[in-house]
């Protein structure tokens, strides 16, 4: 039998009714159901999920026989919860108050631009490289540095390198005053 926590509101995932439901905290419940491969009823529990290469905390949704549907937790509580009916909306983001992608509390959670997403992550002081850096970058690139060359030099990510070399990542600057 599944816990509920105080104030753990459960809602039913769209599209997944009768199987998955997210709660305002984040967690996420399969629901009772009866299973034709097994021919066994299976209870309610709490699925674990696991963190994705960004380190967003995910879950796998099971729809027909072997088939699954990644989706970031703070989605699911965004289109239940904050009626973001699109997650796959790219001029929506769902972005996290405290900057911690981990915690998809509803409370924690509000929908932005890419703008905003980024100004929290500059104000908070959770961002990799400051505009000098990223110009240094761009300009050792453009001279001849390889992208594993600048990834080494500047311990990064070499998805986040090609990326942004390539013009794929979108980079905001602020200015400090």
């Amino acid at each position: 039998m599944v816990k509920d926590l105080e104030n753990e509101i459960w809602k039913d995932v769209p599209n997944w009714e009768g199987k998955y439901q997210i709660s305002n905290l984040g967690r996420l419940k399969s629901l009772s159901r009866f299973h034709n491969l097994t021919k066994k009823t299976s209870e309610d529990i709490i699925l674990g999920g696991g963190l994705d290469k960004d380190g967003y905390l995910f879950f796998s949704l099971a729809y027909g026989y072997r088939k699954k549907k990644l989706f970031r937790s703070h989605r699911l509580v965004a289109m239940v919860f904050l009626n973001n009916n699109n997650p796959l909306n790219k001029s929506q983001y769902v972005c996290h108050k405290d900057n911690n992608k981990t915690n998809n509390n509803l409370n924690n959670l509000y929908i932005g631009t890419h703008f905003s997403n980024v100004e929290d992550r500059y104000k908070s002081g959770n961002t990799t490289f400051s505009f000098e850096q990223l110009i240094k970058i761009r300009k050792e690139y453009d001279d001849g540095a390889t992208q594993a060359n600048l990834c080494r030099k500047y311990n990064c990510n070499s998805s986040w390198m090609s990326r942004f070399i390539n013009k794929k990542r979108n980079v905001v600057f602020y200015d400090s005053n």
